[in-house]
């Protein structure tokens, strides 16, 4: 919208100075100005010929312009393609509490003292914790088999 917006300013001012001035302004349609301000918009050469200072002082202008919006653009593009892209780590037990009620599935490895930890707990986090691990998917005999059980799926070791 902008590039029209400038292309119409500048036949204004290319037009109102052929009237005014003695110099010869060169015609050029108000298409062929809105093409050369969207040329300048995308960083390509300009052909516009600017012989009067009122001219060259809107083209200064629409450059300006024009490089805030390039810069921008860069800047923005480059913010938001140095996101990285991964899930929050679960740190706390009250996240991996939170996680299990949302579909997560803990895995523990059966004997060990976690297991005993859920398994006796009366009240608190752990018995909470505890109270989702009640199956056999629950479980497994070692690391190992916990590592393999748990990749690519949705659960927790």
């Amino acid at each position: 919208m902008s590039v029209f917006a400038m292309g119409l300013v500048l036949w204004t001012f290319r037009f109102l100075l052929a009237r005014v001035s003695e110099v010869g302004v060169a015609y050029m349609s108000l298409q062929e100005l809105i093409f050369n301000m969207y040329r300048s918009l995308v960083v390509q050469s300009n052909r516009l010929p600017t012989v009067n200072w009122p001219l060259r002082l809107v083209i200064a202008a629409w450059y300006l312009y024009c490089y805030y919006i390039y810069a921008l653009y860069s800047g923005t593009l480059t913010a938001v393609l140095a996101i990285p892209a991964y899930e929050r780590p679960l740190d706390t037990l009250s996240e991996i509490l939170e996680a299990t009620k949302q579909g997560l599935i803990p895995v523990i490895i059966r004997g060990s003292s976690f297991h005993y930890l859920f398994k006796t707990a009366t009240s608190g986090i752990y018995y909470d914790l505890g109270q989702h691990i009640t199956g056999d998917m629950n479980y497994v005999d070692d690391p190992p088999s916990g590592i393999t059980k748990v990749s690519g799926s949705e659960m927790l070791i």
